[in-house]
């Protein structure tokens, strides 16, 4: 998953990255840096995205992020 995914996902449901951290269980900052590609998207932070979004709606953002 590219951090453009991870930026859709957030904005498309028009949050914050502090309400968008808090919602999926990861500080402010970790979704900053990932935005930014200062760090990668963990396998754990991926599973706390998968919990709170359809994997479905998840993937359907990715590949219109991703191609």
């Amino acid at each position: 998953m590219q951090p453009e995914t991870l930026k859709a996902i957030r904005t498309f449901n028009g949050m914050s990255r502090e309400d968008f951290a808090n919602q999926i269980g990861v500080s402010r900052s970790l979704v900053s840096y990932i935005e930014q590609r200062r760090c990668a998207i963990s396998d754990e932070t991926k599973r706390k995205l998968y919990e709170v979004y359809d994997v479905e709606y998840v993937d359907q953002i990715r590949q219109f992020t991703e191609g």
